[in-house]
């Protein structure tokens, strides 16, 4: 298997489906996005530079059009600068 190593400001993120019995209605399969949900499996060496620290493990909500899809070993992950993440999820 490959090593997936971010550069510079990006962030390496597994897509995760959201669990469906954590929301609160249903949504039509005709309108489900694709995930916007993930999580954290590596961050580029400047994304602390930013004053956005993220670690692996760290769950986060992504933007539904930006980044890089990439699939590896049948996983989906997104590559995307960490400024364009748009919520760190805290338990």
């Amino acid at each position: 298997m490959k090593t997936l190593r971010p550069t510079g400001s990006n962030v390496l993120v597994k897509l995760v489906d959201p669990n469906p019995e954590s929301l609160s209605i249903q949504i039509p399969d005709e309108f489900k996005q694709p995930s916007q949900c993930g999580i954290v499996v590596s961050a580029g060496p400047k994304t602390g530079e930013l004053g956005i620290v993220l670690k692996n493990g760290d769950q986060v909500i992504l933007p539904r059009i930006g980044g890089v899809d990439i699939e590896e070993g049948g996983i989906k992950y997104r590559l995307i600068r960490v400024d364009e993440i748009l919520t760190l999820v805290e338990a």
